[in-house]
């Protein structure tokens, strides 16, 4: 298959996904710890991938938080990125907002 054949295979692919998310919902790891997984199509750029990637994982993340009655707390957000779309594989945890865990250590603290 030649290139320009495999190019218009990935546009047609880049098309009719186009905008679509793919998510795993999130998934327990632990005690107040859990993971999720979403994946979207290539919209032209690794960057732009990246961000509505990392972007839609926050936000379902947040919301899954909220409608628990808790903050969220960040451990590990990892990207998979190609040019026909990226993963955002994100673990966190959601706490009390008087949890003795989102007491950041002093070198991470805003000045």
């Amino acid at each position: 298959m030649g290139q320009h054949n495999i190019r218009n295979l990935v546009a047609i692919a880049v098309l009719v996904t186009g905008g679509c998310a793919t998510k795993t919902g999130v998934l327990p790891m632990g005690k107040d710890t859990y993971t999720l997984s979403v994946g979207v199509a290539g919209t032209g750029s690794v960057s732009g991938n990246n961000t509505s990637a990392k972007r839609q994982a926050l936000l379902e993340a947040n919301q899954y938080c909220a409608k628990v009655g808790k903050q969220i707390l960040v451990k590990n957000i990892s990207l998979n990125s190609t040019m026909a779309g990226s993963t955002s594989e994100l673990i966190f945890q959601c706490l009390d907002e008087h949890d003795p865990e989102f007491d950041l250590k002093p070198e991470y603290k805003n000045n």
